[in-house]
């Protein structure tokens, strides 16, 4: 005898899950329930572009060409100093040999200026005589069709140095915190009066000590005056919490200003860099861009993890059409990487491309100053370093190592109900290529699981059966060379 059966099957719906991309920015801490599988809740390490997840920057050791007849082959520079603290990179023309040299300024542990060639067979490391007690600001002018870069800190006085020889210095001269050239005109910060800025034409550095400048005193809640930038027709002041312009003064008439823009947080002076047609500054809510006129918050969420407590540890630079910022982030993660597991002040650089948006991390890098080595014969980013790498000049890679050392890779999704918010999943499977060795972690609101993928220049079809109604997933790596693309989830709905 046969009985009917009367279970009643459940209703189930598979589809599968194809991420559209990887690069989409980090959004830690917005982890709304949405069915967005491909957005970043965190990565870092890797190059996130359209399609894979690739190595990141890297940094080695500086290496310089060890002649201008064959530029192919470098040699790593060893520094005399324990210590290396910040540098400059100077183009001089001496008018009287017609000739450019390329050197780069460093300032040591001990206050100490020097300066190298740029081609290693020239660089015997010169000491310019200069000291200094506090960081300098520095700045390149002409004289008589030759250059000169002046420096000038709070306790030091001005220091003029043609070629890599001090010529001059003025213990008792108006000290500046930053300045710029304007149209032949100079502007600059004074050191003793961060309320105030000087100004004037024909200035002789050469005698700083007898210039006599014209001056102009802020008396609004807009802070102290931090940064001069010369950009586009004008020169602007970004002070504590505001920016100003500066309309160009002339013979016959005084400065003017114009109120930019107001800020509710301290803008940082450490992160203001001007990339092309944007500058880009830090506050505590994140960051922004100005492009002379209207003031715009980036859409990087990361930023807001960055800690300012400490504005003065913070770096930028702008370089081919990328803004680089050393800071120190907040993962809110119990992960340690790089310098994370020793005392640090920095531990990661955000990169921000100006025209794609995208965004890259370096984690577990402790980053001190930037600086561009950029004329005809090479293009470098170069760097220093606090902690335990501060003797020396880094220059910046693409192979997602520091200094031989590759060092973990993550990107971590934002959490995802996949449409059905009540409904259990299962995800089943996963179609992934990964070039080298990788982890691959699943979390769901009911169980966890990791699977560890071998590299394989094919595409994989790895089981997983993770049941839960809401998922994220991670991808991880310590491996050079590595290459991910996009992986595919196949998921099933319980109806």
């Amino acid at each position: 005898m046969f009985y009917k059966n009367n279970l009643k099957t459940r209703k189930t719906k598979t589809f599968k899950v194809g991420f559209e991309t990887f690069a989409k920015n980090p959004m830690v801490d917005y982890e709304d329930k949405k069915n967005g599988f491909d957005e970043a809740n965190i990565h870092y390490n890797f190059k996130v572009s359209k399609g894979y997840l690739e190595n990141g920057y890297g940094i080695k050791s500086l290496a310089l060409p060890t002649s201008y007849s064959d530029l192919s082959v470098e040699e790593t520079v060893t520094f005399p100093s324990n210590k290396i603290d910040y540098i400059w990179d100077f183009h001089w023309f001496g008018s009287q040999l017609g000739k450019t040299y390329n050197y780069v300024f460093y300032l040591d542990g001990n206050g100490n200026l020097y300066y190298f060639d740029e081609i290693k067979s020239n660089s015997m490391f010169q000491d310019t005589g200069a000291d200094f007690t506090s960081v300098p600001t520095c700045f390149p002018y002409e004289v008589n069709n030759s250059d000169v870069l002046v420096f000038s800190s709070f306790s030091d006085g001005i220091v003029v140095c043609v070629g890599g020889n001090v010529t001059t210095s003025f213990a008792n001269a108006e000290k500046m915190l930053s300045c710029c050239f304007h149209e032949n005109c100079f502007y600059g910060i004074l050191a003793t009066d961060d309320n105030q800025i000087v100004f004037g034409k024909d200035i002789d550095v050469l005698h700083w000590d007898q210039m006599v400048f014209s001056t102009y005193t802020f008396y609004d809640e807009g802070g102290r005056l931090r940064k001069l930038i010369s950009f586009n027709d004008y020169v602007y002041v970004f002070r504590d919490r505001s920016i100003v312009k500066i309309y160009p003064f002339s013979v016959n008439t005084n400065i003017s200003v114009t109120n930019m823009y107001f800020s509710s947080s301290l803008i940082v002076a450490n992160s203001i860099a001007s990339c092309g047609e944007l500058i880009i500054f830090l506050t505590k809510d994140g960051l922004y861009s100005f492009n002379g006129s209207i003031v715009s918050k980036l859409d990087v969420k990361i930023a807001e993890k960055i800690k300012i407590g400490f504005p003065d540890n913070i770096a930028s630079l702008c370089y081919h059409g990328k803004y680089f910022l050393a800071c120190n982030i907040d993962f809110g993660d119990n992960e340690t990487v790089g310098c994370e597991s020793s005392t640090y002040v920095n531990n990661a650089v955000l990169i921000y491309d100006i025209e794609s948006k995208q965004v890259e991390i370096m984690r577990g890098v402790d980053i001190k100053d930037f600086a561009t080595l950029e004329n005809v014969y090479m293009s470098k980013i170069l760097c220093t370093f606090n902690g335990g790498n501060n003797s020396k000049i880094g220059e910046f890679t693409t192979d997602g190592s520091v200094f031989g050392t590759s060092f973990a890779k993550k990107w971590k999704s934002k959490k995802t109900d996949f449409g059905y918010k009540n409904n259990t999943k299962i995800i089943k499977n996963v179609l992934i290529q990964a070039s080298q060795d990788c982890t691959l972690t699943v979390v769901s609101d009911a169980e966890s699981k990791s699977f560890s993928i071998a590299g394989n220049q094919n595409l994989q079809k790895i089981k997983l059966n993770i049941k839960g109604k809401v998922f994220d997933i991670s991808i991880s790596s310590t491996a050079a060379s590595q290459k991910i693309k996009v992986p595919e989830f196949e998921v099933e709905v319980l109806l």
